[in-house]
């Protein structure tokens, strides 16, 4: 399964969730980037936060970008209050 984390709280509870055969992802905004060197070997990090005006296109864009690196597993996506 691949997850996608758009809050910290979001990536909190992805890396619980998530087992030795899955993978995290996330917003630029779910981890510092202070923090993304020591979690480099479980979390990719885009460039993108998937809020305000551009976030459906990156959003769409980020899981067409999973799903390449990733085919044939469930992508699973975190949903959050709209702004």
């Amino acid at each position: 399964m691949i997850f996608l984390a758009i809050t910290p709280n979001g990536l909190a509870d992805a890396l619980k969730c998530a087992t030795e055969h899955d993978h995290v992802w996330c917003s630029c905004d779910a981890v510092p980037e202070v923090q993304r060197e020591a979690l480099k070997a479980k979390v990719s990090v885009f460039t993108y936060s998937f809020t305000g005006a551009e976030a459906a296109g990156d959003l769409q864009g980020a899981i067409r970008t999973m799903e390449d690196h990733h085919p044939g597993h469930t992508v699973w996506v975190e949903q959050f209050p709209s702004e």
